[in-house]
């Protein structure tokens, strides 16, 4: 857990050559080998038209950046009022425009923050999940939506050409939705 951290190495980004089964090591080159010191990384995205990974990191939530062409690890801290004690789901996503999209649970309500690869800014969206804990973050076969569910049963739809989030409603029978 987060209390044995400072015993832990560290967070590192791998891959897998599917034909060769053959792993290899991307964090290799980052300081201390690793690409997030006493963090472990929990959600992953890719950056397609970039040409990088994005790592979302445990128990801070913080962004890292892996520039597949460079090898190197970007580190960037996670929204301030949620890095102490805060809790990073394990989905996010990402867009061709280069914004990664994240939230945390640690409160019933929760925003939909944007990281936008080309700045190193964060912004809290417009947009807010009925309970931030996300088990599922699935794109359509063309990249248009990306399906979201939140703990309480509630589905979205992210559109991400427009980058817009569509609440699509519960999943679950009306009695037994959670007010």
């Amino acid at each position: 857990g987060p209390k044995d951290l400072a015993r832990r190495r560290g967070g590192r980004f791998y891959w897998n050559d599917l034909k060769s089964g053959k792993f290899a090591d991307l964090s290799k080159t980052d300081a201390g080998g690793v690409s997030v010191p006493q963090q472990g990384i929990i959600g992953l995205t890719i950056l397609r038209k970039q040409n990088k990974l994005a790592g979302f990191t445990f128990p801070h939530g913080d962004i890292l950046i892996h520039d597949l062409d460079r090898g190197t690890t970007t580190h960037h801290p996670g929204v301030a009022e949620h890095r102490q004690g805060g809790k990073p789901t394990r989905q996010i996503f990402a867009t061709d425009k280069g914004k990664v999209y994240f939230s945390y649970y640690d409160k019933r309500s929760s925003p939909l923050y944007a990281f936008d690869v080309h700045t190193g800014a964060i912004e809290t969206t417009k947009y807010r999940y009925h309970f931030g804990m996300i088990y599922g973050a699935i794109p359509t076969r063309d990249g248009s939506r990306i399906y979201v569910v939140d703990l309480l049963g509630n589905l979205y739809a992210f559109h991400t050409a427009e980058e817009r989030l569509e609440d699509l409603g519960s999943l679950l029978p009306p009695e037994q939705i959670a007010a």
